[in-house]
């Protein structure tokens, strides 16, 4: 049965639309956080992130006028290995540059942490839940809104620098994000992320990619996570805060040249030809 052309989006250019969506999203985050501070409840800290899904989800479905399918978010048989493969991906990239940061005398893995395992546990299972909403809340906003909209209005790689500048720009509120190599490595990062975006057509990837990262740098290796030191992982490490140029200081490792040095390397293995072949992201 032939449904008919779709209909036009609301606002007709994707300048426009991403205007619309990032000062929504920036007020949202403004009145959601202000409740979870004037309720002081932890209970409620997720909210920001989570918030951020269905809000990108209505935007794209009544704003755009665009199937939730297109975004990138389609759930098939085998998106649950391309998730699984992201977080082992992400972990390993994690895991490459915390052992070069011991290869430079930067670093060191100091033991296990003390306490009880029960409870260290139960912690985990809650942080694990967190860091997955926080993920996915990330990638649809900037691997699959923004990056959609940019790629409609222009070629590939625009889309790309611009979705992963805006990506690096909104972390500017974090913790010692100036101080250090972050506001590039940041940009770096949405640029790989993206990339894979693209070539595998699917936010699945990068979804598990951005959770296996943010999990293993901060409940396994209890380091930073973007400059926000909110775990105790399961590992006690040596990561000098003081060190600046490699190690990045006190935003933590993705604030570091070692980390500049290793996702150049990741651009430039994703950028090979033939290294995946290219699908489009939108569906005509």
């Amino acid at each position: 049965m032939n449904r008919g052309p779709a209909a036009p989006p609301l606002l007709r250019t994707p300048s426009a639309r991403i205007v619309l969506y990032l000062f929504l999203f920036i007020v949202l985050q403004i009145l959601i956080s202000a409740l979870v501070f004037v309720s002081g409840s932890i209970d409620i800290l997720i909210l920001p992130a989570a918030s951020v899904i269905p809000f990108t989800l209505l935007m794209w479905r009544f704003i755009d006028r665009r199937p939730i399918g297109e975004l990138g978010a389609r759930w098939e048989r085998h998106e649950g290995r391309r998730l699984m493969a992201g977080i082992f991906i992400g972990g390993l990239f994690v895991s490459l540059l915390f052992l070069g940061g011991i290869a430079i005398g930067a670093g060191a893995l100091l033991g296990w942490q003390e306490g009880p395992l029960p409870a260290a546990l139960g912690e985990l299972a809650t942080v694990l839940v967190i860091l997955f909403i926080a993920a996915a809340a990330e990638e649809i906003a900037f691997r699959g809104y923004i990056l959609q909209n940019l790629r409609q209005g222009g070629d590939r790689w625009t889309a790309i620098l611009v979705s992963s500048a805006i990506f690096s720009a909104i972390h500017f509120m974090n913790p010692h994000y100036f101080k250090s190599f972050a506001p590039i490595n940041i940009f770096l990062i949405g640029m790989v992320f993206a990339l894979i975006r693209i070539r595998w057509n699917s936010l699945w990837l990068p979804i598990g990619l951005h959770f296996g990262w943010n999990f293993t740098l901060g409940p396994i290796l209890s380091l930073p996570v973007s400059g926000l030191e909110m775990f105790t992982g399961l590992l006690r490490v040596r990561w000098p805060g003081e060190e600046l140029l490699w190690t990045g200081g006190q935003f933590g490792p993705e604030g570091g040249l070692l980390c500049t040095l290793f996702l150049a390397l990741a651009l430039i293995l994703l950028s090979l030809p033939g290294a995946a072949s290219p699908r489009p992201i939108l569906v005509e």
